[in-house]
């Protein structure tokens, strides 16, 4: 299982392995029009693509993410409850589908369950990121309701680019592509081409207008604007568990690099490997403790790795490991049962340690277990995606 190290405040899970991603709605909500949600949908993928190397194409068939809008048990073992409940869920990369509970009543551009700031926190999940702790991100997990103009939070953007590097800018080669004057053939394709494609979209929301002035007709009944304002939990729930990768990965400050042995592997943005890092060893030792399990970070300088009994201490900035921090996982971390597999830590002092389906919860300020075994998919990862 994949190991996170986070010291940012963003959590940062698989990222796809291609750039250019296909879409699709395969099923439409009853609260919207077909082309208000095909509006929204490519507005909250563009979110994405304007800040980070991704590009998103709606396809009639064979897509990377599905969207779908549905109510109650849809097949996925998390049924919706209704509305007031949870708003969406999403599934990381490899699969990256989108769920909305149609039993909300989803708005475009007023107060209420925002059909595009819903979306787009979801794709974030679809695109690998899970959530952030800054309170004003867009991965944050709580709901802020409609807000004009929305455009990411730094931490939103630091974090797609760590997954996918910095966005491109052929953009700033096709104004240099006007030099055919000449070539108008050519001139025109670019109109053909994928600008006008996202036009559309651009140009819907006034489309989606008619089908927007419906809720305000429904607005004054439903009690959705009063009941944004006492906080509702309505989760945005994350399904579906990292990948299985047995290699440990740090992620923090735009910062990746997988353990592998004694040596650190270190990558660019782009994922491609840039150098290779021998962990050094105490004198007198040949090799690390036991085989590395599982690791988190608590500093730069402090990154706990576990073994399948042994738990050791890494200094990132000198690639050092000391004897002194050699220790039994069972002294370190009373009550924790062997077998950890991956690791991370959730805030300042609190730390979850996953072993198969299940994890544990472990707090470093009072050096206690706080509880476990819990479920991870159904109990963590939906619970942690609140939002209120």
């Amino acid at each position: 299982m994949a190991i996170f190290i986070t010291i940012l405040l963003m959590f940062i899970g698989p990222k796809w392995t291609k750039k250019n991603l296909s879409w699709r709605v395969t099923n439409f909500s009853d609260r919207l029009s077909d082309s208000t949600v095909k509006s929204e949908i490519a507005r909250a993928l563009k979110a994405w693509s304007d800040v980070a190397d991704l590009s998103f194409t709606e396809v009639s068939s064979g897509e990377d993410i599905e969207i779908k809008f549905v109510t109650g048990s849809h097949n996925d073992g998390n049924p919706f409850d209704g509305e007031g409940g949870v708003l969406a869920h999403a599934f990381y990369p490899q699969t990256g589908d989108a769920h909305f509970d149609d039993a909300e009543l989803w708005v475009v551009n007023k107060t209420g369950i925002d059909l595009f700031i819903v979306a787009a926190h979801e794709f974030g999940h679809s695109l690998g990121l899970d959530h952030s702790q800054n309170d004003d991100a867009l991965m944050a997990p709580n709901y802020p309701g409609y807000i004009p103009n929305y455009q990411l939070h730094p931490d939103d953007i630091a974090g797609i680019r760590v997954q996918y590097g910095e966005q491109q800018t052929p953009p700033a080669t096709d104004p240099p592509a006007t030099d055919p004057p000449a070539t108008d053939p050519p001139a025109t394709d670019p109109p053909a081409t994928d600008p006008p494609a996202t036009d559309p979209p651009a140009t819907d929301p006034p489309a989606t207008d008619p089908p927007a002035t419906d809720h305000p007709a429904t607005d004054p009944p439903a009690t959705d604007p009063p009941a944004t304002d006492p906080p509702i939990p309505t989760p945005a729930v994350t399904v579906t568990p990292p990948p299985v990768d047995n290699r440990p990965e740090l992620c923090f400050n735009g910062y990746e690099a997988t353990i592998k042995s004694k040596k650190l592997y270190e990558f660019d943005s782009e994922g491609t490997r840039t150098r290779v890092l021998k962990i050094k060893k105490e004198k007198g030792r040949k090799r690390l403790p036991e085989k590395t399990r599982a690791a988190f970070a608590v500093s730069e300088n402090k990154v706990y790795m576990l073994g399948d009994s042994m738990v050791w201490q890494l200094d990132l900035s000198s690639l050092t490991i000391s004897s002194e921090s050699i220790k039994l996982i069972s002294e370190e971390f009373p009550g924790l049962p062997s077998g950890t597999e991956a690791a991370m830590l959730y805030d300042t002092q609190t730390v979850y340690f996953f072993q198969s389906s299940m994890y544990y919860s472990f707090d470093l300020q009072t050096n206690t277990l706080n509880g476990g075994p819990y479920d991870a998919a159904a109990e963590f990862i939906k619970n942690d995606c609140e939002v209120q």
